[in-house]
């Protein structure tokens, strides 16, 4: 008796131990979210020596930064940028501008580029579940673990990114940034008044990457540049 008691007892201790480390961590943990890809995905790298470089690719856009998975998965930054042509990642092309990678829209007489810029926003949790204005608005460090980042947040913060778009127009060999729709006239002085009939019809946003991409397939189409 003694003996079935034993076991029953023992059973209950190793169900208790396996409910306890089933239960889910209390540290947040964020996930190669600050990449502009899933994983490091295989690409290419066109320098302008006439090299091409095959490597897993790909775009941290806390950093600005485009990276490579170098030897026993160190994430490494691609060294002296301003030697390359392009990059492509599956079937995306980006190119080096104002020193910054930028992804290539839309190619043609008038080119756009876009680049994504994201920071962290933690903030600390109230007492009643409540958050309290925001203790770090950064473009924080990481701790690279095979393919992507891991870091560990303390169970009173949650944590947001504000997202930055920027978009550039290169056209007659000059590349301007752009911001907004007022950014966008400017670039083309001469035509501005029929491409902002166009924007206007097409309630084009310049928040979005697709809105702004039809106005630019427009005017190559339809030939219109400065």
């Amino acid at each position: 008796m003694k003996n079935v008691l034993h076991y029953i007892l023992l059973i209950c201790f190793l169900l208790i131990s396996i409910l306890s480390f089933s239960q889910p961590q209390k540290d947040s943990v964020l996930t190669s979210t600050r990449f502009l890809f899933p994983q490091f995905t295989d690409g290419k790298v066109i320098l302008k020596d006439g090299v091409v470089a095959s490597a897993k690719l790909n775009y941290d856009t806390f950093t600005d930064q485009m990276q490579f998975m170098g030897a026993n998965n160190v994430v490494m930054n691609i060294s002296e940028p301003e030697k390359v042509i392009n990059v492509v990642i599956l079937n995306r092309t980006f190119s080096y501008l104002k020193n910054y990678f930028v992804e290539d829209i839309s190619i043609g007489t008038v080119t756009l580029s876009m680049r994504l810029h994201q920071q962290q926003i933690a903030e600390k949790n109230g007492a009643y579940g409540g958050s309290s204005p925001a203790t770090s608005i950064q473009s924080i460090s990481s701790l690279y673990q095979g393919d992507g980042t891991v870091n560990k947040l303390s169970s009173n913060e949650t944590v947001s990114y504000n997202r930055t778009l920027t978009f550039y127009i290169t056209v007659n060999g000059k590349t301007k940034i752009v911001f907004n729709q007022n950014d966008f006239l400017k670039c083309f002085p001469s035509k501005k008044d029929v491409i902002k009939q166009e924007i206007d019809k097409e309630n084009c946003k310049f928040s979005s990457v697709e809105s702004v991409k039809k106005i630019v397939d427009w005017m190559n189409k339809n030939g219109i540049k400065d």
